[in-house]
């Protein structure tokens, strides 16, 4: 009989509650493979990976060293692995200085070093025409 019941328990059911506390996630996403791809004279890519899914942020400038102290100029909350940006509406044959970043689910910011790359001379040269003739000629038309 338990003590302050009006009832007999014959089969008490005894509960225990195991409590883990879960170890807290202090530790940055690791930055790998950066790199600037299909740059052109006004565009290009920057990419790079992280080992854990995080965000992107990338700081953009053509002052060396790039800042990083303000917010970045390109952002993007989509929690992965892979990181592409297409980089658009550059400057032809400027040195552009940039870092990247990625922050995890629990808020951990891992800032990459600054890296570079230079877009491509805008090509101006009129193409060459060749082997150009002319046939056919009447006074309307003509076959080039």
């Amino acid at each position: 009989m338990v003590s302050g019941l009006s009832h007999q328990v014959d089969n008490p059911i005894v509960y225990y509650f195991y409590y883990e506390t879960p170890i807290p996630d202090i530790t940055a996403p690791i930055i790998s493979g950066i790199s600037a791809s299909q740059i052109t004279s006004n565009s290009a890519n920057l990419n790079w990976t992280t080992n854990e899914n995080s965000d992107s942020k990338i700081w953009l400038g053509t002052s060396n060293p790039v800042n990083t102290s303000g917010g970045p100029l390109i952002s993007s909350n989509t929690m992965v692995t892979n990181h592409v940006f297409s980089l658009t509406n550059l400057t032809a044959s400027t040195t552009y200085y940039f870092a990247v970043g990625s922050r995890d689910l629990a808020g951990n910011l891992a800032t990459s070093s600054q890296s570079s790359f230079k877009t491509l001379k805008l090509d101006v040269t009129p193409p060459t025409l060749s082997n150009v003739s002319a046939g056919n000629i009447s006074s309307t038309s003509a076959t080039i």
